[in-house]
């Protein structure tokens, strides 16, 4: 994720994490967090990146733009890998 992440983040001014701590369709999300966070904050110090947990809540991603555009996207039972891609197809909307 690493690679990518420095050039497609710069049109975004924010991510927002939002997932279910125990809910098996908010698992893969968890996972993806655990595994590629760091690298997505190291890519980009700044880039406020917030994770929210809440029992019930839809795993959902939060992409903020500039001049207040956003989007959301549910991510609920998609795989580690469907989720980067998702991730991927909102940064170049910031574009």
């Amino acid at each position: 994720m690493s690679k990518w992440a420095a050039a497609a983040f710069r049109g975004v001014h924010e991510l927002r994490f939002h997932l279910c701590s125990e809910s098996a369709a908010s698992q893969p999300l968890r996972s993806f967090l655990q595994s590629n966070y760091k690298s997505m904050k190291g890519a980009s110090p700044a880039l406020p990146m917030l994770v929210r947990e809440h029992k019930g809540a839809s795993p959902t991603v939060y992409v903020r733009y500039g001049m207040g555009k956003e989007k959301s996207v549910s991510v609920a039972d998609m795989s580690e890998e469907q989720i980067a891609t998702t991730l991927k197809a909102a940064f170049q909307a910031s574009k």
